[in-house]
């Protein structure tokens, strides 16, 4: 029970009594009264209480009105809390997702073995493609040069430690290229890997001689 409430009914509890003892001294003056007197005499006499207690129930009311607005304040609060919560949980989910799916990926390297001219007098690049992640298929590389895409050998499919041998000639001499590999993961989904293959001169090397570089796949 609150303060104003115990303080309402103290003040009722006296008023009353005092209303009682008044009844008491003045009880032949009320004997004498007509109903019409006597409900006069009772309407003035309760009239102050009831104002009291209307006036009681206003702050009452205001009480209970804060109350419940702090009540939906804090509702709120939790609410917005689990829906942050459950956005971190999504998030995270997604993130374990996205961590097995590039856990299932293949994980190409292109090796550069060699480059020069072939006995029809074309410039050729050679180079080996290794495989250290997981199966995959409908593995084929493509060449970028000159803004143009060639295609290559088509390779099938690629196991884990897998290694292939490819050539890829038609090129101009110790031209600067980007070489992809397109496959399809275990899990279907299709990917793409990319290589910047680049010519430098070694003091010790008669001609360039080609390194590949792999460009960021997981992230983008």
């Amino acid at each position: 029970m609150s303060l104003r409430t115990k303080l309402a009914v103290i003040f009722s509890v006296i008023y009353i009594c005092g209303f009682a003892l008044i009844c008491v001294y003045r009880f032949d003056d009320l004997i004498d009264l007509g109903l019409n007197e006597l409900g006069d005499y009772l309407a003035g006499a309760f009239g102050p209480l009831a104002l009291a207690w209307l006036v009681f129930g206003y702050f009452q009311q205001g009480d209970e009105l804060r109350q419940g607005t702090e009540a939906l304040r804090l509702q709120a609060i939790e609410l917005n809390n689990a829906v942050a919560e459950q956005a971190k949980m999504a998030s995270a989910n997604e993130v374990a997702l996205r961590n097995h799916e590039n856990s299932l990926e293949p994980l190409f390297k292109v090796v550069a073995s060699g480059s020069g001219w072939d006995d029809d007098g074309e410039f050729y690049f050679a180079f080996s493609l290794h495989n250290f992640g997981e199966y995959c298929e409908d593995v084929k590389v493509v060449a970028e040069l000159g803004g143009r895409e060639h295609p290559s050998k088509r390779i099938g499919t690629m196991f884990s430690g897998d290694c292939e041998t490819l050539r890829r000639s038609g090129m101009n001499e110790w031209e600067d290229f980007v070489l992809s590999v397109e496959y399809r993961s275990r899990i279907g989904r299709l990917g793409r890997q990319s290589f910047s293959v680049v010519s430098y001169q070694d003091e010790d090397e008669p001609h360039p001689i080609y390194y590949a570089e792999k460009h960021p796949f997981l992230s983008s």
